[in-house]
């Protein structure tokens, strides 16, 4: 069967079309088939490119990986994981991927085989483009990685998800790269991809969205901190109108 190209929106699109046209253009549409060894070059470059990513991207996307893990490890063994064994899986995963990126891999392995996610996968623009990264901004890269975990697992909310029942959890799964929420809104399709969702003991529905962006000069966000509420808006409409949740219950 044929995998076909549907519109959708989601917040990132939007945020893509808004910021540049061009590359929204390139990224959706003129790269949708270059996986294909019969693709025409243009889009085999078109889907090359757009798989490129930057230091900091690529470190919200570990932390971000290791946080499913980390849900799933107390889901299964009911106890926080140690600082101590996350910090070596973190480290593990992050010179894996260095390397992988630094090597050039990803021009010859592919990044889905077999319907899962290679994660160890990664395209830096610098790697790509022959720029040097400097060591230490590799090493600060690493450490904030791990200041986030460690964050996280020392976090009150996390002590709280631990509490609640794991039956009412929803952990995205990043290994089959594929979008767990998406609904239909006026003749358009809707991607949400919500990062964790969690029963409080209250009865309360929980819908989290973990970030690992900083504010920029002075303390601006660029306006992420607005995205990320229309972010939260799409995700309770979800909740609401989908999942058939209380708007009054749903936090």
């Amino acid at each position: 069967m044929a995998i076909v190209n549907e519109f959708g929106w989601s917040v990132s699109r939007e945020s893509m079309f808004d910021s540049c046209r061009r590359r929204y253009y390139f990224h959706y549409y003129l790269s949708w088939g270059g996986w294909e060894s019969r693709a025409p070059m243009i889009a085999k470059e078109a889907f090359r490119l757009k798989r490129l990513t930057s230091l900091p991207l690529w470190r919200g996307q570990l932390v971000h990986y290791i946080t499913t893990k980390v849900l799933a490890s107390i889901r299964a063994k009911g106890k926080i994981p140690s600082f101590e064994d996350v910090s070596r899986y973190t480290i593990e995963r992050f010179d894996t991927q260095l390397e992988f990126s630094r090597s050039k891999k990803y021009l010859t392995e592919p990044k889905k085989k077999g319907g899962r996610l290679n994660i160890d996968w990664l395209a830096l623009f610098d790697h790509e483009y022959g720029r040097p990264i400097p060591p230490g901004k590799i090493q600060k890269t690493k450490d904030e990685c791990l200041a986030a975990m460690k964050g996280l697992l020392e976090s009150d909310l996390l002590a709280s998800i631990a509490g609640t029942d794991p039956d009412g959890w929803a952990i995205e799964n990043i290994d089959l790269a594929e979008f767990a929420q998406v609904f239909d809104f006026e003749g358009a399709r809707v991607f949400a991809k919500t990062d964790f969702m969690f029963r409080g003991t209250d009865g309360s529905f929980n819908i989290v969205d973990w970030k690992t962006f900083s504010g920029g000069k002075d303390g601006k966000t660029d306006g992420a901190d607005g995205k990320a509420r229309v972010q939260l808006g799409v995700y309770g409409y979800y909740a609401v109108s989908v999942l058939g949740e209380r708007l009054d219950r749903t936090l």
